[in-house]
């Protein structure tokens, strides 16, 4: 009876601990705050290298979660305090300010701050060229007076004969003048201006040119009718000065005065030994400028000042058609050629000349009379 009243026991004691045990799991759970399902992953979704964030909040969060600025968590974290984000908006706001106000003022102060800056320019002393000048002016030489007056007569014939002009005689007879003894000379008025005419182009004017057998003939032709008058005129006067004698030149070589008023090299006056002269005969009365100067600094007031008397003289009208000076800049030892290498200056203007030296070195394949190989290809 013992014992079955200690399995009774036991049996009730088990029934009693299950209905606690049901008891204490039927018992609902604690109030709280609904958390929220996760959201379904996208499908097809992958994770790019560079992925921008989608607003300007997200950006501005993800900074401040991962920056290492201090304080910049704050202003993120403490949503729930409004005056605690304000404070550290601001706050970090007048820090940026500080910032950028800092670096404008060091930016300022390295583009005032002065520069010095020391330049040495080493210049060779350098030997001046020679200048020679020119006034455009030709003269007639006496000994050949008489074959130049009748070769201005055959310059007015051809002139008429083409353009229909009749020129006056400008000049008077100069029979009293004319010497005695005179060079002969025949005019070949073979050698006139003519017009040639070429299919398919413009009326052309020039002359014929054959060797002393009448044969071998070639036509030198211009667009121009002046051009063609003066080369026609020049290539008769050039024969006719043939017949000068080599003295007469050198003994008349300053006959129609000085066009140079004054000369001077660094603020000296020139010397009367530092000129030569001479007569072209189709540049006039010339001048050798050849004072043994040299010049180590640029500028206009380091070399050489001239002022020209500049004037037109109607000794041979259809060779000096302009007033102006002709000027050639050339070597020591070369000749100036003043036809090829020449320039014009024309009066009441200021000219300057700039010279600048360039040497080449010599070749294995260039020496004395050939050019250096420069290498330009095609």
């Amino acid at each position: 009876m013992a014992e079955h009243r200690s399995m009774d026991g036991r049996m009730e004691a088990a029934t009693r601990g299950g209905s606690h045990l049901q008891a204490a799991a039927q018992t609902p759970p604690r109030p709280g705050p609904p958390s929220a399902p996760p959201p379904p992953p996208k499908e097809g979704h992958q994770e790019g290298l560079v992925e921008l964030p989608a607003s300007f909040r997200e950006l501005l969060t993800f900074f401040c979660t991962n920056a290492t600025i201090h304080g910049a968590i704050r202003l993120v974290c403490s949503r729930g305090n409004r005056l605690k984000t304000t404070s550290w908006g601001l706050l970090s706001l007048g820090a940026l300010v500080a910032l950028c106000w800092q670096l404008g003022l060091l930016f300022e102060r390295h583009w005032h701050r002065p520069v010095l800056m020391a330049v040495s320019v080493h210049s060779e002393r350098k030997l001046l060229p020679l200048v020679t000048l020119c006034d455009g002016n030709p003269r007639r030489p006496s000994p050949v007076l008489r074959h130049l007056e009748l070769l201005d007569e055959f310059a007015r014939e051809n002139i008429d004969s083409l353009y229909n002009v009749n020129l006056s005689k400008g000049r008077a007879a100069l029979s009293a003048t004319v010497p005695r003894h005179e060079p002969p000379f025949h005019l070949d008025r073979e050698i006139r201006l003519q017009r040639l005419s070429h299919s398919g182009s413009r009326v052309r004017v020039g002359f014929r040119l054959c060797n002393s057998t009448g044969g071998d003939c070639f036509y030198r032709g211009y667009t121009s009718g002046v051009a063609a008058v003066q080369d026609w005129y020049h290539f008769h006067y050039v024969d006719i000065l043939a017949l000068l004698p080599a003295a007469w030149e050198d003994s008349h070589g300053s006959q129609d005065g000085h066009f140079v008023l004054s000369c001077s090299y660094d603020g000296l006056d020139c010397q009367a030994r530092q000129f030569r002269t001479f007569h072209h005969p189709t540049y006039g009365s010339c001048y050798t400028v050849d004072g043994v100067w040299t010049a180590q600094r640029p500028g206009i007031t380091h070399g050489v000042g001239l002022v020209l008397r500049v004037e037109q003289q109607p000794h041979l009208p259809l060779l000096s058609t302009l007033a102006g000076i002709r000027v050639m800049v050339h070597g020591r030892n070369h000749t100036p050629f003043l036809g090829h290498h020449s320039f014009s200056v024309r009066p009441g203007t200021e000219a300057t000349i700039s010279i600048r030296e360039v040497s080449w070195p010599l070749q294995p394949t260039s020496g004395p009379g050939l050019l250096p190989n420069l290498g330009f290809g095609g």
